[in-house]
């Protein structure tokens, strides 16, 4: 009887060991994997028109909660997008964007790449970039990199060379993507312009050669400024310095994502969710109505500081619209038609 207790006793232990063998490689695993873990990238948020290509050309009409690939190409028409990566890391694309999205090596140690095609995006990185870890964003002529910060970037297309707002689309020139789609296309006529705005911590900028590699020529750009990179004469060079960042010159989708950019993190990037919201408020779009006999006669949505156009039917056959058409559209306005004679 003895004999078979101590047998048992034995079992028990033999078994207890093992339990916590497994157990500790299992725990093991766990802290390694953790450490080796995958990246993750996914679109956060969508409404609107929006489309994915991926690296094999198939074409895929993205949707929330959605995985991507490395080297998709992703595309904003008109809408929101948000993308997710890592679980700390935000891309908004604004109205008419394009990028590539690479993404390699793990979530500790990372290398992120965006292309950014067309149109403009703002960045949100949460956590402090480990020191292997890149995060690099790239137009055609100029290459941005940070650790830890909030930046938006901006392509543009200036027909003239006017050195006006970093935020103005009313240059770009419409053109195709890959996949059909309609959007503010870099043209070859005029001279493309990128802009950088840093709403917290540091972006260091540098202007790319005629062949595509760095210049060397590196400018930082800290919290509250921005600077403006042109290509003339096949030759990328600053605008003069950096600048103080100007809210107000924002359109009203910029101003949305820099409240969604507060709610999502704890940077200080210079404006209150309040402000943000008053910014928004006089931003636009505003709503320009025609009237006609104390009715509408029609109505239409334009952006702060355009101009609207007049319409080119009349509620008569002789009158005019009692209106300054050269006049900017700054808030929603009335506009009444006067009959003739």
């Amino acid at each position: 009887m003895e004999s078979n207790k101590n047998i048992k006793k034995n079992i028990i232990i033999i078994i207890a060991s093992i339990v916590v063998i497994i157990v500790a490689v299992v725990v093991g695993c766990l802290f390694f994997f953790k450490d080796k873990s995958y990246r993750v990238l996914k679109i956060y948020q969508v409404e609107g028109q929006a489309s994915v290509i991926h690296g094999d050309g198939s074409e895929v009409t993205p949707y929330e909660n959605m995985l991507l690939q490395s080297g998709d190409e992703i595309s904003l028409v008109e809408g929101m997008m948000v993308i997710k990566a890592d679980e700390d890391k935000y891309i908004y694309l604004e109205n008419h964007t394009r990028i590539i999205l690479e993404a390699t090596g793990t979530a500790e140690n990372s290398k992120t790449t965006i292309q950014l095609l067309e149109g403009a995006v703002i960045n949100q990185i949460n956590e402090a970039l480990s020191d292997k870890s890149v995060y690099e964003l790239n137009t055609q002529n100029a290459t941005m990199s940070v650790r830890g910060t909030v930046y938006r970037a901006e392509v543009t297309v200036e027909s003239d060379g006017a050195t006006g707002s970093s935020s103005d689309n009313s240059a770009t020139e419409s053109g195709n993507s890959a996949s059909g789609n309609n959007y503010l296309s870099v043209s070859e006529d005029g001279i493309l312009v990128t802009g950088v705005q840093t709403f917290d911590g540091i972006v260091v900028t540098d202007p790319l050669q005629a062949n595509g590699e760095k210049s060397n020529n590196e400018k930082s750009v800290e919290s509250g400024k921005q600077v403006r990179i042109k290509r003339e004469d096949n030759k990328n060079d600053y605008v003069g310095d950096t600048e103080d960042i100007v809210f107000d010159e924002f359109n009203g989708q910029t101003l949305e994502y820099l409240d969604m950019v507060v709610q999502n993190g704890e940077q200080d990037i210079g404006k209150t969710s309040e402000e943000l919201e008053d910014l928004k408020e006089a931003a636009g779009p505003f709503k320009v109505t025609f009237i006609y006999d104390k009715k509408v006669f029609g109505t239409v949505s334009v952006n702060k500081a355009e101009k609207v156009e007049e319409p080119l039917l009349m509620p008569t056959a002789s009158g005019s619209w009692q209106f300054n058409f050269d006049t900017p559209i700054t808030e929603d306005t009335d506009i009444e038609w006067k009959p003739g004679n």
